[in-house]
C-alpha cells in the first residue's frame, strides 16, 4: 500500500529490493530529497505532529560525532551513499498489527504535504 500510495510524488523514492533479495519487510524506507519541497526533518516533524512515529535510520551518522569527526575515513565526501542516507531516509510505520486505515492516513498525510508544498513552488515561478 505505501508503494502504490507513494508512487510518483515528485522527490520521494521507496527503496528498490532487487528480486534476488529476501526482504523481512521489517522496516519501509523511503528517501525524501529536495525536489519533494520540504526537507526530510520537516516531514519527519510534520508526521510526528500527526501522530506518526518514524524514523530517520543512519542519522545522525557515527563518523559526525565529535570523537571522529576528524578521523580521513569521516570526510563526508569518503561516504557519499552514508552520507545520503543519513540526511534522506526516513522509515515509515511497519509491523504486523498496523491497521491498513492508518496506512492510507500516512499515505494520505504525505501525498497533501508533497501537494502542499508543490503549490507553493508553482506560485513563486
Amino acid at each position: 500500500l505505501y508503494r502504490k500510495g507513494l508512487e510518483g510524488i515528485q522527490g520521494l523514492r521507496c527503496l528498490s529490493i532487487p528480486d534476488d533479495v529476501v526482504w523481512n519487510a521489517s522496516y519501509f524506507p523511503i528517501f525524501i530529497d529536495d525536489a519533494f519541497g520540504m526537507s526530510r526533518d520537516a516531514l519527519y516533524q510534520l508526521l510526528q505532529s500527526l501522530g506518526v512515529y518514524t524514523r530517520r535510520y543512519f542519522y545522525p551518522l557515527i563518523s559526525s560525532m565529535p570523537m571522529y569527526r576528524g578521523l580521513p575515513s569521516a570526510c563526508p565526501e569518503h561516504l557519499t551513499n552514508a552520507t545520503v542516507a543519513a540526511n534522506q531516509v526516513l522509515c515509515l510505520p511497519i509491523y504486523p498489527s498496523l491497521q491498513l486505515n492508518d496506512v492510507h492516513r500516512i499515505v494520505t498525510a504525505i501525498q497533501s504535504a508533497a501537494n502542499i508544498h508543490a503549490g507553493q513552488g508553482s506560485n513563486h515561478g
